[in-house]
């Protein structure tokens, strides 16, 4: 059985804003150009890897908002409207 040839893939960008760039390339490519079917589906492929690599990226910075704003907010929540510390009888 005779082997079939593989292009080399370029390593997936490190930076979300790179993997967008790549990808909106790639759908415009698809969009607007009469490519062989063969070159759609490799296009298919690396932009489903890039689409991949964007939600693991966002779904990390998701997770990294979520642990940088529950922290603060335990810090600065007002007292609950029933903790008596003798401030309602100070005016300033």
């Amino acid at each position: 059985m005779p082997s079939a040839k593989k292009k080399t893939e370029a390593p997936l960008p490190p930076k979300f804003e790179d993997a967008m760039d790549e990808l909106e390339g790639i759908v415009g490519d698809m969009e607007e150009a009469e490519l062989p079917l063969d070159e759609l589906i490799e296009k298919y492929g690396r932009g489903m890897k890039l689409v991949k690599l964007c939600e693991a990226k966002l779904n990390e910075a998701e997770k990294q908002v979520e642990v940088l704003t529950d922290e603060p907010a335990a810090e600065t929540e007002p007292p609950p409207a029933d903790a008596k510390d003798g401030a309602e009888d100070r005016l300033f």
